[in-house]
């Protein structure tokens, strides 16, 4: 996801435009066990919004990750330093995703520099799909694309195994109801097809993005806060960067 939490609409010159209301619920507040990997391909403490420079400027809002982190460390506060390295690029169907195409290539590039400081990946978050669905018939191959996708990556970062923590909602952002995580059994890798891929059941409740109150918790990161039961077990390992 991009990161749309919070942003509004407002006239600018007479002119609609989209702005972030830059309120930052507590569930999504910095802390200095966590960072982000840049647009410069450096290492920085995370804050809100996650995606700026990766995509979007002044229409970035929250996105999932930072709930996500904090969440992680509320539940242990000994897993140590947790890095996030923001790839999403808003307004882009899967089939933008594919193997070659500049979204897939440039997250295959960051992941891949962000290990290189020691960083180890732990999970992709995945929240994605609204687009398809404008598309007319994007979701109805959207299930097979995705497998795809999941192969591929996971075959390009040697990680046959990676977690993938998938979010999908009923309806597009201006009116969301509900979101839910699922936990599809996508396959592993060639040559681990007998390995049990790690996955997650997570349960996330999502309300429209257009709330303007200042000191609402009515966000989406942090409902994502709220509502994960067991972020910790979506990570395995050594306790060291996650992405």
């Amino acid at each position: 996801m991009a990161g749309r939490g919070g942003v509004i609409r407002k006239i600018v010159g007479g002119n609609i435009t989209k702005v972030w209301n830059r309120f930052v619920p507590r569930e999504c507040k910095p802390n200095r066990k966590i960072i982000r990997f840049n647009a410069a391909q450096k290492w920085e403490e995370a804050h809100e919004p996650i995606n700026y420079g990766i995509d979007c400027l002044a229409s970035c809002g929250l996105g999932p990750g930072m709930a996500f982190a904090n969440e992680i460390l509320k539940r242990d506060s000994k897993f140590g330093v947790i890095g996030l390295v923001p790839c999403a690029r808003g307004g882009t169907g899967l089939f933008k995703w594919r193997r070659g195409s500049l979204p897939y290539d440039e997250l295959v590039k960051r992941a891949k520099l962000a290990e290189k400081d020691g960083g180890i990946i732990r999970g992709l978050l995945w929240y994605h799909g609204e687009s398809d669905v404008k598309g007319g018939n994007g979701y109805k191959d959207y299930k097979i694309n995705l497998e795809k996708f999941i192969h591929d990556l996971r075959s390009d970062l040697s990680s046959p195994n990676l977690p993938i923590l998938q979010g999908t909602e009923r309806i597009n952002e201006e009116g969301a109801e509900e979101i839910k995580v699922d936990a599809t059994n996508y396959k592993s890798s060639a040559g681990h097809e007998q390995e049990e891929p790690q996955k997650e059941n997570v349960k996330i409740t999502h309300v429209p993005l257009t709330y303007e109150r200042r000191g609402t918790r009515d966000s989406m990161a942090a409902k994502v806060a709220e509502k994960l039961e067991s972020a910790k077990e979506t990570v395995n390992g050594d306790h060291n960067k996650t992405d």
